[in-house]
């Protein structure tokens, strides 16, 4: 099976830190119960969430997650403001003491990285082609700082001492690729 095992060069367009402008609501709420529309993703995580509120845009998902971690309003501008998706991640990860409740234990993060690639496709048609170009192609995000929870980190360290990374923004990538060639299926 071809793989694309970092996204880099050609590949960048798949990463959260490659400008994608996306538009969304910016308040999330948690809702009870389970939503099938995470497909066969390998994790299925509860409560489900929903974007509310006043439209956002932001330069690049990683701009749009890590200003979900937060409920503190002036976290989440000044994270959402940040002049690159590197900023924006390091200031989403400078406090972890204002992390909402649940971000890890219910796996909203899971829910709410879904819906923003989602969006970053559905709002940028390029970039959805792109995505569709790679039809057959298993999506790994690999990287070297040790997030194996979205990515698989190919550091020796995590080689040796990590069970099983969950690749969950590859997952999520196919999944969103899978979902837009259906629909272009039924047009």
């Amino acid at each position: 099976m071809d793989m694309i095992a970092r996204f880099r060069g050609e590949h960048k367009f798949l990463s959260n830190f490659a400008k994608s402008p996306i538009e969304y609501k910016g308040r999330l709420e948690l809702e009870d119960g389970y939503s099938n529309m995470y497909g066969s993703i390998s994790v299925k995580p509860k409560p489900s969430v929903r974007f509310v509120g006043e439209e956002i845009k932001s330069p690049t998902v990683e701009h749009a997650y890590q200003s979900f971690k937060t409920e503190d309003v002036r976290r989440k501008k000044k994270i959402r403001n940040a002049k690159t998706p590197f900023e924006s991640a390091k200031l989403g990860r400078a406090d972890e003491t204002s992390v909402r409740d649940g971000w890890v234990e219910d796996d909203i993060k899971a829910k709410v990285m879904w819906k923003l690639v989602n969006k970053k496709f559905e709002q940028n048609p390029d970039l959805a082609q792109k995505l569709l170009s790679t039809d057959g192609v298993f999506l790994m995000e690999g990287n070297y700082w040790c997030d194996n929870y979205f990515g698989v980190c190919t550091c020796n360290s995590c080689h040796e001492n990590v069970q099983r990374p969950r690749n969950m923004l590859g997952e999520i990538l196919m999944e969103v690729r899978s979902r837009f060639r259906q629909n272009m299926k039924e047009i």
